[in-house]
């Protein structure tokens, strides 16, 4: 399937998602997400690039300038570098909780299919289980 093929694919699964809302509490201890995380800038984000890249065609070229690196799989410090380039802000931990609420398989890096998950899914909540989300920095 082409890439184009699999972005149309995903705008249509993704259209008529239902937004959700999550109820957070957070652990009162240091390394948690509360007070080092700002959930509504990181959908703010997600929201940023669905407008900038969702109309877009040439998704391997994306990715490959997202992906500094070139391994195949974005990291964490290329997208905070590319999202500050924007005039965004964003801490690692912030970074973290973007590429969280996306991975389908719960990691630290990002391959095309779960980047492409990223602009394209528009359900606004975030999938992240802050009561569990440890704090790097």
């Amino acid at each position: 399937m082409r890439i184009e093929q699999i972005a149309g694919v995903k705008k249509e699964l993704n259209r008529d998602a239902n937004q959700e809302t999550q109820i957070v509490k957070f652990d009162k201890t240091s390394d948690t997400a509360e007070h080092k995380i700002d959930a509504e800038k990181v959908n703010e984000i997600r929201s940023l690039l669905r407008r900038r890249y969702a109309n877009r065609s040439n998704f391997r070229k994306i990715f490959k300038n997202w992906n500094k690196s070139d391994t195949g799989e974005l990291s964490l410090s290329n997208a905070k570098e590319m999202i500050n380039k924007f005039g965004i802000p964003i801490n690692f931990n912030e970074t973290r909780a973007l590429f969280l609420s996306t991975s389908s398989r719960n990691t630290e890096t990002l391959n095309l299919d779960e980047f492409m998950n990223l602009i394209f899914t528009e359900n606004e909540a975030l999938k992240v289980d802050y009561k569990n989300f440890k704090c790097i920095i």
